[in-house]
């Protein structure tokens, strides 16, 4: 039997409309160590959206980190497994996690390639009990969209990457496989619903994880918990209110697997939240009255809240009241998400937010440290991705020119197409193919790189827009591009 922690959909670095949560994530991970420490589980799965921005805050990465070691510190035997979700940066988690120097965490952040061969090493974990062996296998699937699956150079045409991806996966799984063992599968999406409004096939995971038979499907992305039939997949739920409508109670899951049972059983652990949001006053009052409530409460007032206000007659009247809330909001500890309007049997919600005043600049120093790794990081493989295009581009001038020469000598010598100019075409034409292939993937990973790298310098030099003229003109981009 194999016993699992599954969390995940954390998004560290969220600001609900506009308010730091580090107090909240320290709160969270509190209660996720007592856990550990007192269930003692085998194995902890995050299934995805670790962080809300592809580049989060230093503070934020410092909390993760710290978070991490203290899991780690109360249990001699947790392996802890993560994989990136659609929030996440998979790159920069990867690395990120490096840093931890940690034999037991394992990070798939994208679908790995090495040699021309899908590496489903990187994505395959064999799990061990000291007593007893091999107690199971884990597979980390990262969020990502068929363009996030690399296709091998001199693959069939008639098969998608993904498709070849999960082939190749299923063929190692079944070289590994102990029918006595279970196979925990962790992935991020939207799993075997119809793809509608609400579901979009982005956001699918893909339906050939069923060729994998997985004994239980740990997934995120659904930020309530929810159980498949005879609980062989579950969705954690967030651990924590992401925005006002998850105004609910909010779970890790304790999951056991036994492969001699038919399936998996599953225990919601109950996980209090430092805030809630809370509706004020109970009934709508006038907006006089919604500010003298909030004074007279002052610092009693914890929470996120959304005001219920009598909507006043005049556009000048609401400004006012707005400016005056702002006010009141730098003075107490309040966190005031929305205004709803009530004014003849209608509403009307608008969201209000403090962000310039409560985002500070009380972390910029080390902010600024986080985002120079980031730029340093994709420069780096902006930097050698480009001098690959060059060997590949060299490669093709220097082997393609002399074969189609010798076809036209061999051309030119007879009439008849013979069985060396049919060998001759098809090595020119699957050469041709492979550096292609092997080009179009280095350009597609340059303009994502440059995408992330972009998004680094716009944290780190404050400019407000991703114009690309503006972009050029930051004297820091010359210099540091420079420097490697």
């Amino acid at each position: 039997m194999i016993k699992i922690l599954h969390t995940g959909d954390w998004h560290l670095g969220h600001k609900l409309s506009g308010y730091p949560r580090y107090d909240e994530y320290d709160h969270f991970f509190v209660q996720l160590r007592d856990i550990i420490r007192d269930k003692s589980p085998d194995l902890m799965v995050i299934s995805g959206d670790i962080f809300e921005d592809l580049i989060p805050d230093a503070t934020t990465i410092d909390l993760f980190e710290r978070a991490l070691c203290s899991f780690f510190k109360v249990s001699k035997k947790l392996v802890i497994a993560i994989i990136s979700g659609n929030h996440d940066n998979g790159d920069f988690l990867e690395s990120l996690c490096i840093r931890q120097n940690q034999q037991r965490l394992w990070v798939c952040g994208k679908i790995h390639v090495r040699d021309n061969r899908y590496d489903v090493t990187s994505h395959v974990l064999t799990i061990h009990s000291r007593k007893i062996g091999t107690i199971g296998h884990l597979v980390l699937l990262p969020f990502g969209v068929e363009d996030d699956y690399p296709r091998l150079a001199g693959s069939p045409s008639d098969v998608t990457p993904s498709q070849q991806f999960f082939s190749t996966l299923k063929e190692h799984l079944d070289q590994l496989q102990n029918n006595q063992v279970p196979t925990i599968v962790v992935a991020h999406g939207i799993y075997g619903s119809k793809i509608n409004k609400a579901t979009h096939e982005c956001d699918q995971v893909p339906s050939a994880v069923n060729l994998l038979q997985p004994s239980y499907l740990a997934l995120g992305h659904l930020h309530r918990i929810k159980y498949g039939p005879n609980n062989l997949y579950a969705y954690c739920g967030s651990p924590y209110p992401v925005n006002p409508s998850e105004n609910l109670t909010h779970y890790a899951l304790w999951v056991e697997v036994n492969p001699s049972q038919p399936a998996p059983t599953i225990q919601p652990i109950q996980l209090t939240t430092k805030r809630q949001f809370v509706f004020f006053p109970e009934k709508p009052a006038n907006p006089t009255d919604v500010l003298n409530k909030i004074a007279d409460a002052g610092n009693q007032l914890p929470d996120y809240y959304g005001l219920r206000v009598l909507k006043p007659s005049t556009k000048k009247e609401m400004l006012l009241f707005k400016t005056k809330l702002r006010e009141l909001a730098q003075r107490y500890p309040v966190r005031i998400c929305s205004i709803t309007w009530f004014r003849d049997d209608k509403t009307e919600v608008e969201e209000f937010t403090v962000a310039q005043m409560t985002c500070g600049s009380n972390h910029s120093s080390t902010s600024g440290t986080s985002h120079l790794h980031v730029i340093r990081h994709y420069l780096h493989r902006i930097v050698e991705a480009q001098q690959l295009l060059v060997d590949h581009y060299t490669n093709a001038m220097m082997e393609i020119p002399p074969l189609c020469k010798k076809w036209q000598r061999s051309k030119l010598s007879c009439d008849v197409t013979t069985p060396l100019q049919d060998k001759l075409c098809a090595t020119i034409t699957g050469k041709m193919a492979d550096i292609s292939s092997e080009i179009a993937n280095l350009q597609k990973q340059i303009t994502s790189d440059s995408f992330q790298l972009e998004k680094a310098l716009l944290g780190k030099y404050g400019i407000l827009d991703s114009d690309e003229s503006n972009l050029r003109q930051l004297p820091h981009f010359v210099a540091i591009y420079d420097a490697f």
